[in-house]
């Protein structure tokens, strides 16, 4: 039993994320990738009451405000929304952190392949 042991200590290792203090915020970078295979990184920031505001700095929609209808059902089903600078956000308490985050770093992935360069076209 000890490879499946050491198997599954692996691919958890995998899963961790990497965590950096930068200021008021910290980013975490993820093991999930963007359409540019990139690690999706996620910037977090804690109010001191147990609530936290998340967001991807604008990467998955290169700053865009808008985005296509299906990506915008795509983002609400997962409790993502866009800011007024074109950021992927959402809210987090203590109890429902790490889904927040997962979900988040879905959305990402999935807004950064269903937007591809939609905002660069001529």
């Amino acid at each position: 039993m000890r490879v499946g042991t050491m198997f599954l200590d692996e691919i958890a290792s995998l899963l961790v994320p990497r965590i950096k203090a930068c200021s008021e915020w910290f980013s975490i970078t993820t093991q999930l990738v963007d359409r540019h295979n990139d690690l999706i990184e996620i910037w977090v920031k804690d109010d001191g009451a147990g609530k936290f505001e998340m967001h991807d700095d604008g990467a998955a929609l290169e700053g865009a405000r808008e985005a296509r209808p299906e990506t915008l059902r795509a983002l609400q089903a997962l409790g993502v929304a866009i800011d007024e600078t074109g950021r992927l956000c959402t809210t987090a308490r203590e109890e429902n952190f790490a889904p927040r985050v997962y979900a988040l770093a879905q959305a990402i992935s999935m807004a950064s392949y269903l937007e591809g360069d939609s905002h660069h076209a001529h």
